[in-house]
Formats: structure tokens, sequence, C-alpha cells
């Protein structure tokens, strides 16, 4: 059975990483086992560092001869080169990086720290990743969704996880409709912290209104965990952390953005939520 392989040139100390032609590269590195797999006829995709200094895809194509040799010993541990010839089949787009995949690749369980999961010489994937990559299927439900609830403090997302659960808990136990959980989380930000911002800016407003009093030195506040005991603190925290007009009409309208041209079915992983707590 033929697989599938990233090769991570990024680390040229580990590495020896050059072009034979214009459709060949050679490819070699040293570990301590004698037999890797790979093999003639597996297909491979190359990582690799852009002029920004960001990690993009760049070449695919598949391995035309692998061998393997010892190398000197070192140390007191003995190694062994394993040296590949790649023929390049084409080139991806430009901005094809790295982070742009972290949602939307079934190799990815650590959103935390996505790269950890490329950072040796070479990681094997699964036939649907290397699709993914080769034909830019990028799952934007399912992005959208993981890089606002990762940024999220853990509390809303402890109470997410608990809302969902209880009102459509087949969506995050086996269904993982992304748009429908897009959706509902769209509803969740406005219902839970919009919403409420709002109220608490317009509150403050109000409180102004009524005379000159100095609201600011005051000891009364919104309920939250007793961090603050003031309400100014509790509005000047909000107003620092205010989202933009732009960025609220990307949750508010989710669906319209997404939902009319992105098709489920295109993604034949079924992808669990791709959450950090």
């Amino acid at each position: 059975m033929k697989r599938n392989v990233i090769f991570n040139i990024e680390n040229q100390n580990k590495i020896h990483f050059g072009k034979i032609n214009d459709w060949k590269l050679n490819f070699r590195f040293k570990n301590k086992y004698e037999k890797i797999s790979l093999s003639e006829g597996d297909k491979f995709i190359i990582l690799e560092k852009d002029s920004s200094g960001r990690l993009t895809f760049t070449y695919y194509g598949k391995i035309i001869s692998k061998e393997s040799n010892n190398a000197a010993i070192k140390y007191g541990e003995k190694k062994f080169v394993h040296d590949l010839i790649l023929e390049i089949k084409g080139l991806l787009n430009e901005d094809n990086l790295l982070e742009d995949y972290y949602y939307s690749l079934e190799i990815i369980k650590n959103f935390k720290n996505p790269y950890v999961h490329f950072q040796q010489s070479y990681r094997l994937i699964k036939d649907n990743d290397f699709d993914t990559i080769i034909n830019k299927k990028i799952n934007i439900p399912r992005s959208f969704f993981g890089i606002l609830f990762n940024v999220l403090p853990r509390e809303h997302k402890l109470n997410f996880i608990s809302s969902i659960i209880k009102d459509e808990g087949d969506l995050i136990f086996s269904n993982y409709d992304y748009i429908k959980i897009g959706n509902y989380f769209s509803d969740y930000i406005k219902s839970n912290i919009l919403d409420l911002s709002d109220y608490l800016l317009e509150s403050w407003s109000m409180l102004n209104e009524i005379g000159n009093e100095d609201f600011k030195s005051i000891k009364f506040h919104f309920i939250d965990d007793d961090s603050f005991k003031n309400i100014s603190q509790q509005i000047k925290i909000i107003k620092e952390n205010e989202i933009s007009e732009k960025e609220k009409d990307l949750i508010n309208k989710f669906k319209d953005n997404y939902s009319d041209y992105y098709n489920e079915s295109e993604f034949s992983q079924n992808l669990p939520l791709p959450i950090k707590l």
C-alpha cells in the first residue's frame, strides 16, 4: 500500500535537501532506524519556509528511489542515512500556508501547538489530508469555529460546551455538522458576550446621564468573579477588548457567508470539535 508523506525541510541542520534538476529533488536524513516506512511510489508534499518565514506547502510528487546505508557511529549511537530521490509532479499555489490548514487536517489534534505534528523530518498522513492540501480544501466552517472558540476565556468555553450538549448533543458527539455548530456558536457569542457587553455599555451611559456624580469612585458593579469592584473598571476592560463591527458582522452573518457554497460532503473526514480547554 502506497503512503503519503510530508517532508519538512525547514531545519537544514537535520536534513540535506537540494535540487537535482527542475523536476527532481534529493532528500537525505539520518536517524537510528535501519528501515523506514517509506518506499518508491509513495506520494509526498514539501513543507518549507516562504520569504517571510512562514511555513508553506510548495511541491508535491512521488518518491522514485530510496537507499539506506550505515552512517558513522557518533557518541556511541549508530545512525543510518536515508537517501531519497523525489520527482515533482506539480507546484502548489502561493500562500498555501500551514496555518491555514490547522482546522482542516485530520492529523492535527494539538490545537495549542499544531506545529508539533510536523516538526520531524517527515510525517505520514492519510489520503484525506493529502487531498485536502493538494486541492486546498480549507474547511471554512470548522476553521471559523476553532479560531474563535480557542481564544475565548476558559469559562466561556466550558459554558458553551455545556450549552450545546444540552440543546444539540448530536452535533458534537456524532454528526459534526459545522454549519449548524457555527450557527449555534454565533448565537452563543451574540447572546452571551456581545449583547451583554452592549447592555453594560448602555447602562454606563445612562448612569452618567443621571447627574454630575462621579461614578468612577462608586463601589458598585455588575456581578462577575469579584475581580472588579468598580463598574468603570469593567467598562474599561470591555472597551479595550471590544471587537470591531466587521468582526461582529462576520459572526452575525456566518450562515450567509458560508452555507450557500460550502458542501459538507467535500470533507469525508468526520472531524471532531477542534477545541483546547
